[in-house]
C-alpha cells in the first residue's frame, strides 16, 4: 500500500480503533452491570435492543448531518454526544434512563461509523478498495476483541468504566481533527427495497436477518450467560475475546471455501455449526475447555454468516445492483439485531442462563430448514460465476460502497465498452467519448451512480495525467 493512501486513511482508521476499543468493552459492561444491579434477563434484552434500534436509525439518517457540516465536525459532534451518553450511565441507575442512553449511544455510534466509512470510501480507488476494507476490518475486530480485556483491569461497579469510555470517545477525535488530509464529499446510493431483494435472493435476505439476530445476541446477552455461569468478570472478558477471535480468524478460510462451493451449502453448514455449538455449550458449559472451544467455533460461524449471505446474494445480481442490494441487506441485518435481544432476554428469564443457547440454537435450526428448502427449490449459481468473497462488518450503508466488487464491475463496464484490456483501462487509454457515455449510463441508474461516477472520475484523471505526460514528452522532444 502506497504511503499516500496510507496517509489518507490513517486518521479515520486510528479514530475507529480508539473508539471501538472503548465501545467494545462497554457493550459487555452494560450487560454485566445491569445483572449486578439485579435487572432481569428481559430487562437486559430491552436495554440492549435500544442500542441496536439507535444503530438502525443512525445508519440511515446521519448522512444528512455529515453532508451538511462535513466529516470532521460531524465526527466530533457524534463522539462528544457519545462521551456524554457514557457519563450519563453513572448519574442514575434507572432502566428506562439507561435504555434512552443506549438509544442515543447507538445513534451516535452509527454516525461515527458513517463518517469513517465514507471517508475511507472516498480515499480508496477501485484498485485499492479491497486493501482499505481489509485494514478497516482488522482495526474493527482487533479493537473489539482487545477492548474485552479492559474489563479485567478496572472495578466495573465503580464510575471508572464510564469515564474510560468517555475518554476513548474524546481521544478518537484527535486523529480526525489534526489530520492535514482534506475531508471528502459524501455520496449516497439508493437501496433496493426488501421486497425486491426477497424476489432476487430470499436466501440472502433471510441469512442476513438471522445473522443480525445472532450477533446482537452474542454481544448483548452472551456476557450475561457467562456472568451467571462463571461468576468472574475476568472469565467473561476472556470468553468474549475468544468468541470474537473465532469470528476474525475463521472469516478467511470459510470465505475461500464459499468461493469454491455452492454458497447455500456453506450457509447451511454454518447454521448447522451454530446449532451443534449451542447444544454442546448448553450441556457442557461447566467445562471451561469445552466452553472456550465451542464459543470459538460459534463465533466463527455466526460472524461469517453475514458476509457469506451477502456474497450469495451478490452472485445473482447485476453489477448496477450491488451497492443498493448490500445496503438493503444491511437493513435486514439491522432488523434482526434490534429484535433479537427482545426475544432472547425472556428466553433466558424463563429457562435460565442456558436459555441463551436455546435461542441461538432455535433460530439457527429454523435457518437450517429454510436453507434445505432453498437447496431443493432454488437454483444454484455456478461456481465460475461467484463474486469474490469479501469480509464485511455489518455497520452502515456507506460501508457497502467500500465493497471492491461493485467498483470493479463498473471498471469492467468500461473495459467491455472500450474493447481494451482492464490494465489499459486503468492506464488511461479509454477515449473520452466512451467515458462520457458510460457516465451518462451510470447516472441513469440510481443504484450504481455513486460507485460508477467515482470510477469514471478516476479514469478521467488517469486520462488527463496520460495526456499531460504525453504533452510533456512531446515538448521535451522538440526542445531536444
Amino acid at each position: 500500500m502506497s504511503r499516500t493512501l496510507l496517509a489518507a486513511v490513517f486518521a479515520p482508521l486510528a479514530g475507529l480503533f480508539i473508539l471501538t476499543l472503548g465501545n467494545g468493552f462497554f457493550s459487555t459492561l452494560v450487560t454485566v452491570r445491569l445483572d449486578h444491579e439485579g435487572a432481569s434477563a428481559t430487562a437486559v434484552g430491552l436495554v440492549s435492543a435500544a442500542y441496536y434500534a439507535g444503530l438502525v436509525l443512525g445508519a440511515f439518517r446521519s448522512e444528512r448531518l455529515i453532508a451538511r457540516i462535513g466529516h470532521i465536525r460531524a465526527y466530533s459532534t457524534f463522539a462528544s454526544m457519545m462521551a456524554v451518553a457514557a457519563l450519563g450511565h453513572a448519574l442514575w441507575m434507572n432502566l428506562p434512563f439507561w435504555g434512552l442512553l443506549r438509544l442515543v449511544a447507538g445513534f451516535c455510534m452509527a454516525g461515527l461509523f458513517v463518517a469513517v466509512e465514507s471517508w475511507l470510501l472516498a480515499a480508496a480507488t477501485a484498485g485499492t478498495r479491497g486493501r482499505v476494507l481489509a485494514l478497516y476490518n482488522i482495526a474493527f475486530f482487533a479493537a473489539t476483541g482487545a477492548g474485552q480485556f479492559l474489563l479485567e483491569v478496572m472495578d466495573t461497579n465503580s464510575i471508572m468504566p464510564f469515564l474510560l469510555l468517555s475518554v476513548t470517545c474524546s481521544l478518537s477525535i484527535l486523529p480526525m481533527a489534526l489530520t492535514r488530509v482534506s475531508a471528502p464529499q459524501i455520496e449516497t446510493a439508493m437501496p433496493l427495497s426488501l421486497f425486491s431483494l426477497l424476489r432476487l435472493s430470499p436466501t440472502g435476505v433471510v441469512g442476513c436477518l438471522i445473522a443480525g439476530g445472532m450477533l446482537a445476541a452474542l454481544y448483548s446477552l452472551l456476557p450475561l450467560f457467562l456472568k451467571q455461569t462463571t461468576d468472574t468478570l475476568a472469565m467473561v472478558a476472556r470468553m468474549m475475546a475468544v468468541t470474537i477471535a473465532g469470528g476474525l480468524l475463521l472469516q478467511y478460510p470459510i470465505g475461500k471455501l464459499s468461493d469454491r462451493l455452492d454458497r447455500r451449502i456453506v450457509l447451511l453448514g454454518l447454521a448447522g455449526v451454530v446449532v451443534l455449538c449451542s447444544i454442546v455449550a448448553a450441556l457442557g458449559y461447566h467445562n471451561l475447555r469445552v466452553l472456550s472451544c465451542t464459543l470459538f467455533l460459534l463465533g466463527g460461524a455466526a460472524f461469517t454468516l453475514y458476509p457469506v449471505a451477502i456474497s450469495h446474494a451478490a452472485d445473482g445480481l447485476e453489477p448496477n445492483q450491488m451497492v443498493g442490494a448490500t445496503q438493503g441487506l444491511l437493513l435486514s441485518y439491522s432488523v434482526g439485531a434490534a429484535l433479537s435481544p427482545v426475544l432472547a432476554g425472556p428466553a433466558m428469564g424463563q429457562v435460565g442462563p442456558t436459555g441463551f443457547f436455546l435461542f441461538t440454537g432455535s433460530i439457527s435450526l429454523g435457518l437450517v430448514f429454510f436453507f434445505l428448502w432453498r437447496l431443493r427449490d432454488g437454483h444454484a449459481v455456478a461456481v465460475a460465476d461467484h463474486q469474490a468473497y469479501v469480509v464485511r462488518p455489518a455497520v452502515t450503508p456507506v460501508g457497502a460502497e467500500l465493497d471492491p466488487m461493485a467498483a470493479r464491475q463498473a471498471t469492467l463496464d468500461l473495459t467491455a465498452k472500450a474493447d481494451l484490456p482492464e490494465a489499459q483501462v486503468w492506464e488511461g487509454q479509454v477515449p473520452e467519448p466512451i467515458i462520457h457515455e458510460v457516465l451518462q449510463n451510470a447516472d441513469a441508474s440510481a443504484e450504481s451512480g455513486a460507485v460508477n461516477d467515482r470510477v469514471v472520475d478516476e479514469l478521467q484523471a488517469a486520462n488527463q495525467a496520460r495526456w499531460q505526460q504525453g504533452a510533456a514528452n512531446s515538448e521535451s522532444s522538440m526542445t531536444t
